[in-house]
């Protein structure tokens, strides 16, 4: 019971995080695409 118990309470930690993350990474890409280009300009 407990092991179930805290399996679902890391899985919804980990989907929290997850897409916090990925949003994260996404904003990091964005920017680091714009300073490249503006780099080459």
């Amino acid at each position: 019971m407990l092991r179930g118990i805290c399996a679902s309470d890391e899985d919804t930690l980990m989907n929290k995080y997850g897409r916090k993350l990925m949003d994260v990474l996404l904003v990091l890409g964005y920017a680091t695409i714009l300073v490249y280009l503006a780099t080459q300009i």
